[in-house]
Formats: C-alpha cells, structure tokens, sequence
C-alpha cells in the first residue's frame, strides 16, 4: 500500500489547487480517472508479482502438491464411526470422526445469522457518524475541517470495528466445526470481506452517491441538507478518505511498533 499512498498524496495536492486556487476543472475531472486506472493496474500486477512468489515458495518449501481438501482440522468434533469407504492396514473399517450434516447446517445458519446482526450493527454505527456530522455542520458550518474531524473519527471506528470483527469471524467459524481447512479459510474469509467490505466503504458509498442525490432533491434530516463541501462531493470524498486512511496508517504503525517493543522489553 506504501506505492499507493505515495502516488495518492501528490495527487490529492493537485486536485487542491484545481480546485481553490487555479480552478481548472481538467484536474478534477481526469486526475481521479488516471489514478484510479494506476490503482487498478498496480493491483493487478502486486496480485500476479504475488501468486508467482507464493508459487516459487511453495516449490522450495515442498508443498507445491499438498491437497488441503483431505485434511481434516485437529479441531473438528463429532463422534467415532466405522468409515463406509476406509479401511485400515488389517482390512478393517477405518475409524472416522462423524458430524451430523443436519447439525452443520444448524450451526451455519446461526453464526450467519449473527453475522448479520453484527453487520446492522455496523451500518447502525456508521449511520450514526453520519448523524454526528450533519449536526456538526448545521451547527458550526460546512467546512474542511468538519470533514477532516469525521474523516479521523471514521476511520479510528473503522479501525476498533475491524478489530472487534475479525475476532467475531474467528469465533463463528470456529463455532461451524468444518471438516477441512479448506472450507474453514473459505467461511472465515466471507465473514472477514463482508465485514470489512461493510466497515470500510460504507461512508465511502454514502458520500459519493446519496448524498449529492439527497441535496439535490432536497432532503433533510435533523437540520442537515446533505450539502457537499464546496458543493463538490467529490472534494469532500477526497478529504475524507484521506484523512481517515491517514489516521488509519498512523495508529496501526504506532500500534505495532508498540507492541514490537513490548516483546521486546518482556
């Protein structure tokens, strides 16, 4: 993420300047395209450069052929039965761990169920920042710094919610009692993409698309008119972004190298 961010600020500086200074609006209207396109490109080639590496390192470390499908996970439960298809080496049925498929789908479909109580949650408290920010403007005004101050309090919530999440995700999937590794990594990481994906973009999606759709029809809501800064939705997206990603690269950095030198001192 470092190539982006360097790219991303530079960039954001520019479209600054179009905007309060030079008013040249060529700059709003290609520069977010060209460097949407770098971000897409430089994906692709980081996600390709990174399976060519898994692959070199999976052939060195001898697990190029390991089949994860057969595995059955240490921590998977459920009671001893004579296999129907596995014998043993006197010719005899294998003995196997047996969970009941209809218990599996039970347990399945309570931890999705709390999977989307924890995503209401999720949007109820994003909505709420939203609510905190339309007060804050019909209060103080619409300006830079009103969108810089919800900017870092979203991404300190998004921050604590990741947290809180992965360790609701963990919980869930382990409550599942898969069979194999590979369908545990597989529920564990739609848990992980829908609750990051709900966390992260939410307010993202709310800037760039309903709110210049609720000004313009003129919706209010607790004093709040859904004005963008300057009138550019796009300026106040930018803003915000960066100064959530910001705070977000900064605390995670402080957070790790405290923990470094935690261990370190123990």
């Amino acid at each position: 993420m470092a190539l982006s961010a360097v790219v991303a600020t530079p960039t954001y500086c520019v479209m600054v300047w179009s905007w309060e200074v030079a008013d040249h609006p060529w700059h709003t209207q290609y520069l977010p395209a060209a460097y949407g396109l770098f971000v897409l490109l430089w994906s692709a080639l980081f996600l390709q450069a990174w399976k060519r590496t898994g692959r070199a390192l999976s052939l060195r470390w001898g697990v190029h052929d390991l089949e994860l499908e057969s595995r059955v996970r240490v921590q998977y439960f459920g009671r001893p039965r004579a296999s129907p298809v596995r014998v043993d080496l006197h010719g005899n049925a294998a003995t196997e761990v047996f969970y009941p498929v209809c218990h599996q789908v039970m347990r399945t479909a309570a931890s999705y169920a709390v999977v989307a109580v924890s995503l209401g949650f999720v949007v109820s408290s994003l909505a709420a920042l939203v609510v905190f920010r339309g007060w804050f403007d019909a209060r103080w005004g619409l300006t830079t710094f009103g969108v810089v101050l919800g900017g870092c309090i979203s991404g300190l919530v998004v921050l604590l919610l990741n947290a809180v999440n992965a360790r609701v995700a963990w919980r869930l999937t382990e409550f599942e009692n898969h069979r194999t590794q590979a369908s545990y990594e597989a529920s564990l990481t739609v848990k992980r993409f829908s609750f990051q994906f709900c966390n992260s973009y939410c307010t993202l999606y709310y800037i760039a698309f309903f709110k210049a759709l609720a000004h313009e029809r003129e919706w209010e809501f607790l004093g709040n008119d859904f004005a963008c800064l300057h009138d550019n939705c796009i300026e106040e997206l930018s803003t915000h972004l960066l100064s959530s990603t910001n705070l977000s690269i900064f605390l995670s950095a402080a957070l790790r190298i405290w923990c470094v030198n935690d261990v370190a001192s123990a």
